[in-house]
């Protein structure tokens, strides 16, 4: 019999890719095949929490995730993912049941031109509509190229909404978040 492992993460100091010292919250979890794995969340920066007992507190969150629901419960979804998915199952040539090719060809031209060099890696639940809403005003275009740009996000996030659109244990608690910002 194969003992139960309780996970409890644990909150390191870690140097950022910019060169920031940041908090990073790690833990280990099992693949489908059986191998274990390290994962770990970003919790803020070194002059957001001054010393470990704050990181720990902010980290109370993901431990009781983690505890609550397992490691999956952690893992999150980029938009780089999620337009992934939406592009192998929306975007596909269906004959007469589908979208137009003019529509797919569209939809693949703003995500690529516009939403994935901005947004690839930022994880789902933390786009919010003000960061959307900033950034569409930032961009030097046509209200029509900005309201397509925004419906094509609006699209992506709905994909989210479809029970049968992504096989992942993690969606459904991220689901309502980002498409009542974005749509």
């Amino acid at each position: 019999m194969q003992r139960m492992r309780i996970q409890r993460g644990g909150v390191n100091l870690d140097m950022s890719s910019s060169g920031k010292r940041i908090w990073v919250f790690r833990w280990r979890a099992t693949l489908p095949d059986g191998q274990r794995v390290m994962r770990k969340r970003v919790i803020g920066t070194l002059e957001k929490y001054r010393t470990k007992t704050a990181a720990e507190n902010a980290a109370r969150v993901f431990r009781m995730n983690l505890l609550d629901e397992g490691p999956a419960a952690l893992t999150t979804i980029t938009m780089g993912d999620l337009v992934a998915h939406f592009c192998e199952h929306e975007l596909v040539d269906r004959g007469e049941e589908g979208r137009a090719y003019s529509t797919r060809d569209r939809c693949e031209s703003v995500l690529n031109t516009w939403v994935l060099p901005r947004w690839r890696r930022t994880s789902i639940n933390e786009i919010c509509t003000v960061a959307v809403e900033e950034w569409l005003r930032s961009i030097l275009r046509a209200k029509g190229t900005k309201a397509k740009i925004r419906n094509t996000m609006s699209n992506v996030s709905a994909h989210l909404h479809d029970p049968f659109a992504c096989q992942r244990g993690t969606h459904k608690s991220r689901a309502g978040t980002f498409a009542a910002r974005i749509g």
